[in-house]
């Protein structure tokens, strides 16, 4: 029985349906595991901080040399996308962290900053289902 569904997983009575790898360029890998096999689900930020960090320094740099460059207009362009990536990375995007009875270790990403929300409801779906079973067994 369908509980709760959204962008980064499905929630039924017996079983968790996820992304379990979520890239731009490779797509999508969906993972299934039955309600009971889940023991643990976090929620956690994934952040880069030093590679946010050379980014961001590199397209400043990239901005600040650019006046004096016959390829101005490129480099301010090269330079502003770095900065982007650079804030992208200092940011993060969230992170599920699953453990199974087995004792894999299962880590589910979100793609955007802003879906926060969405990986936090989707978490909050999984532990009233698994602590239901949890307390009526």
């Amino acid at each position: 029985m369908h509980i709760f569904s959204n962008g980064f997983g499905e929630v039924q009575t017996d079983r968790i349906t996820f992304s379990l790898k979520k890239s731009w360029f490779s797509g999508t890998l969906k993972a299934d595991y039955p309600t009971k096999h889940i023991t643990s689900i976090s929620l956690d930020t994934s952040r880069r901080p030093i590679l946010g960090g050379m980014c961001g320094l590199a397209g400043v740099t990239a901005v600040v040399q650019a006046p004096g460059s016959p390829s101005a207009g490129s480099l301010i362009f090269l330079g502003l996308i770095l900065i982007l990536v650079g804030i992208y990375l200092l940011i993060g995007r969230p992170a599920i962290h699953f453990a199974t009875a087995g004792g894999e270790k299962i880590i589910s990403y979100g793609s955007w900053p802003w879906q926060k929300n969405a990986a936090q409801e989707f978490v909050d779906a999984i532990r009233k289902e698994v602590f239901k079973e949890v307390g009526s067994t």
